[in-house]
């Protein structure tokens, strides 16, 4: 995978996306979805070992090693896993961070999925897509996009959207804090009253999303 040369701007927020090769799948089981969470997480850290090693440590040496692990590279706002791509809204902390990031995430599950299916090439496209956020606005309504996409793209409905495990939505809508360490829920959360007005925002714009989602897919196509 040749190096991407966008520069990205620290402090800044990015929506970044791909999608799968040609007609093949981000993921086959619950086992290969969590395989991917486990990434994004793993490498929001600045890391010196391969997640494929790291798993491979004892429980202590695990625990031992994330004890070191403090500089985060990029803060995950928002996810969502679909059946042939993803999205992420990051936070670039430090120079180089959602490069360095997003590359390991692709080639680490990449490997991962080959691997495990016997399968060779590349799981995805080239070049993964990466979007400047500019706005306060426009901040608050990617996430919804992001939160959105499952009911959009006709995987699931509205009234399952809390259910769906492969957002980040439910974390957003918990009254807890157990979450925080891995999203930064009150970057989105500081612009409403409460947890329920940030899911009202969501629930009313459901329907239009899907209209402009069936628009787009009806001019690609």
């Amino acid at each position: 995978m040749p190096y991407r040369k966008q520069f990205f701007v620290n402090n800044y927020f990015y929506h970044i996306y791909n999608r799968c090769e040609e007609s093949k799948r981000l993921y086959f089981n619950i086992d290969d979805l969590n395989r991917f969470c486990s990434l994004f997480k793993y490498y929001r850290f600045q890391q010196i070992m391969s997640f494929s090693k790291f798993i491979n440590l004892n429980k202590d040496a695990q625990k031992n090693y994330l004890s070191k692990t403090k500089d985060r590279i990029v803060t995950i706002i928002a996810y969502c896993l679909m059946p042939n791509h993803f999205h992420l809204l990051l936070k670039q902390n430090i120079t180089d961070g959602i490069r360095s990031a997003v590359s390991n995430i692709q080639l680490g599950y990449a490997k991962y999925l080959n691997k495990k299916y016997s399968k060779k090439g590349p799981v995805f496209m080239t070049r993964y897509q990466a979007v400047l956020i500019t706005s306060e606005e426009q901040l608050i309504h990617t996430s919804r996009y992001i939160h959105l996409n499952p009911v959009s793209s006709g995987i699931i409905k509205i009234e399952d959207l809390v259910g769906y495990p492969y957002t980040s939505l439910p974390y957003f809508l918990s009254r807890t804090t157990q979450d925080d360490n891995v999203i930064s829920k009150r970057e989105i959360l500081a612009y409403f009253k409460s947890p329920d007005a940030y899911h009202k925002f969501i629930y009313d714009q459901a329907d239009y999303q899907k209209k402009l989602q069936l628009i787009k897919s009806k001019i690609i196509t």
